[in-house]
């Protein structure tokens, strides 16, 4: 169906701005700059960033059996505002925590949502090209800091930080809200209409609704027993080995 092919794009477009969260060096440096923080402070911020963004995805996963994705994209941008615009507020000594509950906490939740959205739901609509797809949703979100974090430098030379931040919230919004418009779950008529998988083996179980596409996306205890301890190692592993591969640009070399 080329119905899919528009909700894909939106999609990684959507992924690629959000996954400025890995740039947590770039989108802070103006910030560190001026109420001279730590570097164990600053490296708080990116943990608590994969923490969050982890929990965000679980709670998602929750929400989006009971509810439909602009649901789940309305309270992601709450939390994206809240988290953005709060960070552009923060001033003085409590500057640092602050961040860590408004940027490391609130923002990467919000972000977490709407990950845990898009590429389960854009899944959905490639039962024939599942790999290819998620693929392409994570190519487009592992991007956005390589893409964006120059970018973002080059604003921060010409305008207040606290302004960029506004418009950060305002950018990303944006964008989910257009997103909750344009990617929803295929109705049981368009999924008759999709491709058949091509899953075979040990990837049949997907075909079949045994291992759920977004079981691994959502929540370990959707799964089979099977698939759940697979999806339980790697919730587990995700948030620690995010904060050893992804050290910030300042962080000493051993």
């Amino acid at each position: 169906m080329r119905k899919r092919i528009p909700i894909l794009i939106v999609g990684t477009i959507t992924l690629l701005f959000l996954g400025l969260i890995y740039g947590y060096s770039v989108v802070m440096a103006p910030l560190k700059a001026q109420f001279d923080w730590s570097v164990s402070g600053m490296t708080v911020i990116f943990a608590l960033s994969m923490i969050s963004f982890t929990i965000g995805n679980l709670v998602a996963g929750k929400l989006l059996k009971r509810h439909n994705v602009r649901f789940v994209m309305t309270v992601a941008i709450a939390f994206l505002l809240v988290g953005f615009i709060g960070s552009a507020l923060v001033d003085g000594a409590a500057s640092l925590p602050a961040v860590w509950c408004t940027y490391g906490v609130i923002a990467s939740v919000g972000i977490g949502f709407v990950y845990n959205v898009i590429v389960p739901t854009i899944t959905a609509w490639y039962p024939d090209k599942t790999g290819m797809a998620q693929g392409v949703c994570l190519m487009g979100y592992g991007l956005g800091g390589f893409v964006l974090g120059p970018v973002l430098t080059q604003l921060y030379t010409v305008m207040d930080w606290r302004i960029v931040f506004v418009a950060m919230a305002v950018i990303f919004s944006g964008l989910v809200f257009a997103s909750s418009i344009v990617i929803h779950m295929p109705s049981p008529e368009e999924a008759a209409q999709l491709p058949a998988s091509k899953a075979v083996g040990d990837n049949a179980g997907n075909a079949a609704g045994t291992c759920p596409p977004t079981s691994c996306s959502a929540t370990p205890r959707s799964t089979s027993s099977t698939c759940g301890c697979s999806c339980w190692v790697r919730w587990v592993w995700r948030p620690p080995a995010s904060a050893a591969s992804f050290p910030p640009a300042w962080a000493p070399t051993p």
